[in-house]
């Protein structure tokens, strides 16, 4: 299989990378984002994803031999995905996942076709909040899209957000490199638990689950 991976930063296409790995269970063949000094942690992010999506997803159909797209997202504080989403015509535009899924359609209608090349598949994961979410959760199950939904819709104070989600895992004064080896390693440890994982983010990590699945 030849995946082409894009997250909000390098990190982020490492962790994809261990993830898919554990959830396909066959040899991969991964084929990063073109120029991605453009994307380090510093300058990365979704708006930067939005950004260069489209000549990122020419450049894998017209110049790779790439069958599949794995993208993970972090929610922030926009809505979490949800089963009714999946129907059609009740897609939240405030919500990334159903964002990304109608920006990929758009761009796969306008891309002029190749003889004898399919059309990229793709799967698309968001982590509730963001992604040190799911490197935590495994320590404390307070931590899920549940928590996070309630603190969405009540304003209800839960006990974490997305800067302490990312202290507490980073801690203060690491360096990127130190960033992404931690981000490795409990990523690692993550494909041990996948079904936890998916049963605390029954839609950000289910959906990824699930477009891999269909595959």
């Amino acid at each position: 299989m030849k995946i082409a991976i894009f997250g909000e930063s390098s990190t982020d296409d490492a962790v994809i990378k261990i993830l898919a790995q554990a959830i396909i269970g066959e040899e991969i063949e991964f084929i990063s984002a073109p120029r991605l000094e453009i994307r380090d942690t510093k300058r990365g992010g979704s708006a930067n994803m939005y950004k260069h999506l489209r000549n990122f997803f020419r450049y894998w159909y017209y110049y790779t031999e790439a069958e599949y797209l794995i993208m993970i997202i972090d929610s922030d504080d926009t809505p979490i995905h949800q089963i009714e989403h999946e129907e059609e015509g009740k897609e939240n535009e405030k919500c990334r996942l159903c964002a990304l899924r109608q920006n990929i359609k758009k761009i796969q209608s306008e891309i002029p076709p190749l003889e004898n090349r399919k059309q990229i598949k793709t799967a698309i994961g968001l982590a509730v909040p963001a992604i040190e979410a799911w490197f935590r959760c495994m320590k404390d199950s307070h931590i899920a899209e549940a928590t996070w939904s309630r603190k969405l819709l009540s304003n209800e104070q839960v006990g974490y957000d997305r800067p302490s989600l990312k202290e507490d895992f980073y801690g203060s004064g690491r360096d990127e490199k130190t960033k992404k080896e931690k981000a490795e390693e409990e990523a690692k440890k993550l494909t041990n638990n996948l079904e936890q994982l998916e049963e605390l983010f029954p839609q950000g990590f289910g959906c990824l689950v699930r477009d891999i699945k269909s595959w």
